[in-house]
């Protein structure tokens, strides 16, 4: 029993002086184009899809369109697009990747309006 409790409280304790970096849940776009051009393209479909999952909640929630995507666009097109993006804007690679994706969506698929009509 002590000896389990005193376990607890070290474990308690080195977790208490740990702080994890602010960063360390984000990826930066230098990280994301390494992932889409190497052995890792699962990684950044996956990376891909989740932050447009996600900007489309935002629009939904705002109201407002960021970007308009095709009808039958393939993960594997968008994959292209924002490694083309990333090239192409390699100032900012050291942003936010999610920032990136949304960046390149909006400059290759801009919303008119909220129909994307």
């Amino acid at each position: 029993m002590k000896r389990s409790l005193a376990l607890l409280l070290t474990l308690l304790l080195i977790i208490g002086l740990t702080k994890p970096s602010a960063a360390a849940f984000f990826i930066d776009g230098y990280e994301l184009l390494r992932n889409c051009e190497g052995q890792n393209e699962n990684f950044c479909v996956g990376y891909i899809a989740g932050t447009l999952s996600a900007t489309t909640a935002y629009q939904v929630l705002q109201e407002k369109r960021l970007f308009c995507l095709p009808n039958g666009v393939k993960l594997g097109e968008l994959r292209l697009i924002v490694v083309d993006y990333l090239k192409s804007n390699s100032k900012n690679l050291h942003w936010d990747a999610a920032a990136l994706v949304v960046s390149g969506m909006r400059e290759s698929y801009p919303a008119k309006d909220w129909n994307c009509d």
